[in-house]
């Protein structure tokens, strides 16, 4: 399991989700070890995972020094873990829950908005994953699995899809979760009026049907194949009755869903706070308390990982400190290749980068092997 499927299983007490903003990037993220091994449930540790916990201090479990708590394969990036004795105050080993605290992340950019519609930058896709919830799902092995759905069918030529969902589920206003919801989402989206970033996505969808209040059909005008798997669990579902008065503009201060965390407070350029929502459908989480800050230089989020100030970097740090992770005894480090790619985009409108045998000089005068060593410290390879 990757780092970042680990923090949303944290997040979501085990439920899976989907890895599909994830997948972009293959950097190392770093995470304190008592956050996943004290406070992971479902998601439990591996066999060939260090067991490691920690004394709370200050009303949240924290490391004295820490990143990734995991030994195995991985599709996140490299990842690195510290080895510390259990501590009977921390109530067991890896795998086993503590309830209450605060987990403290740290990312690179600002969280500029919580809608799902935005959820592209991982900063983003973190916090809106832990308040929103789609109908289905991928799990780690990217298989389709349900999630405010109990049930899916698809029809055999593609042209109709049925959920069956979950009754008794709320919104985090306590508000009741139900089809019609689910038919505005899917409306709004391929509405072009709405001017949705997956817009696109639902264009082929037709008339949406709510035959009850658990059950949506949505038919096709036209098949599209990576509908199920790929545009569905994208589909984070918000409520009618707050989106209809706030718009998608103004929604982020009034964001709500219904997942495991409600938001608590929002100051974009500094730090989002989401708070367990304790009638959560799946069982209120472990953690009180999500805090994501925003930290856009590596090496401070790297010092605060080891002074234990933070327990986790959605976004990785520099290359000089994964190195220096990987010679300290303390620290098991995990490399794992990424599908991220670093790359100079080029405007071929302009006369001087339309001819393409400029563009092909170009890319032979680029020293790419100087590049992986000096710049990534050799934790790259050649796209």
């Amino acid at each position: 399991m990757d780092t970042m499927s680990r923090l949303q299983g944290i997040l979501s007490n085990g439920v899976p989700v989907s890895r599909r903003d994830v997948l972009k990037r293959g950097a190392v993220i770093t995470v304190s070890v008592p956050v996943v091994a004290s406070l992971l449930a479902a998601c439990g540790g591996s066999s060939n995972e260090k067991a490691a916990t920690s004394t709370p201090s200050e009303a949240r479990p924290t490391a004295t020094q820490g990143v990734v708590p995991t030994t195995g394969t991985g599709g996140g990036g490299g990842s690195a873990s510290p080895t510390t004795s259990a501590s009977p105050e921390a109530g067991g080993g890896a795998g086993t829950p503590i309830k209450g605290g605060t987990m403290v992340v740290q990312g690179h950019q600002e969280i500029a908005s919580l809608h799902p519609d935005d959820q592209g930058p991982t900063v983003h896709y973190v916090m809106i994953r832990a308040i929103h919830e789609p109908l289905i799902d991928l799990d780690y092995d990217y298989q389709i699995v349900p999630i405010l759905a109990e049930s899916y069918e698809a029809a055999p030529d593609g042209t109709k899809y049925t959920f069956k969902m979950h009754s008794g589920v709320t919104w985090q206003d306590g508000q009741p979760l139900t089809s019609k919801d689910a038919k505005y989402n899917v409306d709004w989206y391929k509405d072009p009026a709405n001017a949705a970033v997956m817009g696109s996505d639902f264009a082929e969808v037709g008339d949406v049907e709510t035959p009850d209040d658990t059950t949506i059909v949505i038919n096709m005008t036209k098949v599209n194949a990576a509908f199920l798997a790929g545009v569905m669990p994208a589909m984070m579902l918000v409520p009618e009755h707050i989106q209809s008065k706030t718009g998608k503009d103004n929604y982020t201060s009034q964001a709500t869903g219904t997942g495991p965390f409600k938001l608590k407070e929002w100051v974009a350029a500094e730090q989002t706070t989401l708070e367990a929502y304790d009638n959560y459908w799946g069982g209120r989480a472990n953690i009180d308390t999500y805090r994501e800050e925003v930290v856009p230089e590596g090496s401070v989020r790297a010092i605060a990982l080891r002074t234990g100030k933070s327990d986790f970097a959605v976004w990785p740090v520099q290359a000089e400190d994964n190195l220096k992770f990987i010679q300290e005894a303390k620290f098991d480090v995990n490399r794992a290749a990424g599908t991220a790619v670093n790359h100079f985009p080029l405007n071929n409108q302009k006369p001087s980068l339309s001819d393409k045998v400029v563009r092909q000089a170009m890319m032979t005068a680029i020293d790419r092997d100087r590049l992986i060593n000096d710049l990534e410290k050799g934790l790259a390879v050649k796209a």
